[in-house]
């Protein structure tokens, strides 16, 4: 999936909400990442795409980390307990999308 949805990144990234900025850790100081995500349908599916885009003096790249078909968003700890694990990883990825879609659900009418 994570193949398929770079095709989606030109025109998701005119559609993504911005997440925030976070200094990158395991590289030298000076490189940040901003965090991104945006829906799209694949094989008949509502999934979110969350990307990074990584920013030092020289370059920008940006990374698809993962996609998540939305049925199988699923809070599962807080947010600060799945950032304090040594990488975060996809567990930290689908708690920032299940928090953001709640948030939003409560705003909808």
């Amino acid at each position: 999936m994570k193949l398929d949805a770079i095709t989606s990144l030109i025109d998701g990234f005119e559609n993504a909400v911005y997440f925030g900025t976070m200094p990158d850790f395991t590289r030298q100081e000076g490189v940040d990442n901003h965090f991104f995500a945006y829906p799209i349908n694949y094989n008949g599916e509502r999934c979110y795409v969350l990307f990074r885009a990584m920013q030092d003096a020289n370059k920008n790249r940006l990374y698809v980390h993962e996609v998540f078909v939305l049925d199988k968003i699923r809070k599962g700890d807080t947010l600060q307990t799945a950032a304090s694990q040594p990488h975060g990883g996809i567990a930290l990825y689908r708690d920032i999308l299940a928090n953001v879609l709640e948030t939003v659900a409560k705003t909808e009418p």
